[in-house]
């Protein structure tokens, strides 16, 4: 059973790439014996590089702004898709959701608001992409209504959204500190590889480092306690998970718990994002600058160096 808004739409004739017109056009050659020519090198190359035909279908709002993108089959025939009637994922590329499940599909977004909607169908063929059925109007309505009166619906989606906002930024937030440790250990390695005397650019790494410790500490725990399950100090983690986990998956509306979890998140947020982002452009870059001045070996992120 499919949950949410069931999209279904018939393909006459799927979309091609040029690799599959190629073949369409050499099929009657094939059958009758001959020769295939050969499409050259730069038609080959072509070939090559074309993405796979696509199709996709875009739900919008009553404004028309763009709610959701949901990848489509291609082949001939009927097709049922479904909008799970939920907003894209926040979580940063890459990451895992603090809050997924075993067997989860993969991270999800906030829950719609209950109102008026649109989709359309489109093709996506070599870069170029065409709208070839809707906009097809619908509604998105309750089931039923709660025993708690709660919030209203749109205020509750509204919060939602906000919850969601605050998690792109504390997901990203874990996701840049652990890519900055990777980058640390190639600067590690690529000032063992310079002619330089230890301790200067030893040091302003190694500050660096634990300034990226203090940091995801804050944002994550203490390793150390959570490795003997003791929690700690409440995080920005936490406290994102408490709001989330009232709103991301209830119509309901949040709490007062629930709001007061999400102000002390934001606040804090904001003090680590600055400190984080004081590391990945300013600190980090110029180390990575004296670095490249010192005749290390290249690292993953920075410009191709120049010639001698």
């Amino acid at each position: 059973m499919r949950f949410g808004a069931v999209f279904t739409y018939h393909v006459g004739e799927e979309p091609k790439s040029r690799e599959k017109r190629r073949q369409d056009r050499e099929k009657p050659l094939v059958e009758a014996g001959k020769d295939t020519p050969y499409p050259g090198w730069a038609e080959a190359e072509a070939e090559r590089r074309e993405p796979k035909p696509a199709m996709v279908l875009t739900v919008r709002d009553a404004a028309g702004s763009v709610v959701r993108r949901i990848d489509a089959p291609t082949g001939r025939g009927f097709h049922r898709v479904a909008w799970d009637l939920r907003l894209p994922a926040p979580d940063a590329i890459g990451a895992r959701s603090r809050f997924s499940e075993e067997g989860d599909e993969g991270p999800k977004g906030p829950l719609a608001a209950p109102g008026a909607y649109s989709v359309a169908l489109a093709t996506q063929v070599d870069g170029v992409t065409t709208e070839v059925a809707g906009p097809v109007r619908f509604e998105v309505t309750r089931l039923r209504t709660g025993a708690l009166p709660g919030s209203d619906p749109a205020e509750a989606a509204a919060f939602a959204q906000r919850v969601a906002g605050v998690q792109r930024t504390s997901s990203a937030a874990s996701q840049a500190a652990t890519k900055a440790f990777d980058r640390l250990k190639d600067v590690a390695t690529a000032i063992d590889r310079t002619r330089s005397a230890p301790g200067g650019l030893d040091a302003e790494r190694h500050a660096i480092e634990q300034e990226l410790y203090a940091i995801q500490e804050q944002l994550d725990g203490n390793r150390a306690r959570g490795a003997i399950e003791d929690d700690g100090p409440i995080t920005i983690a936490r406290r994102v998970q408490v709001a989330a986990i009232g709103s991301s998956w209830s119509t309901y509306g949040p709490t007062p718990t629930h709001r007061r979890s999400l102000e002390l998140a934001e606040a804090d947020l904001a003090k680590l994002r600055e400190r984080l982002n004081t590391v990945l452009v300013q600190q980090l870059p110029a180390l990575e600058k004296k670095l490249e001045a010192a005749g290390a070996p290249w690292t993953a992120g920075q410009p191709v160096p120049p010639l001698p």
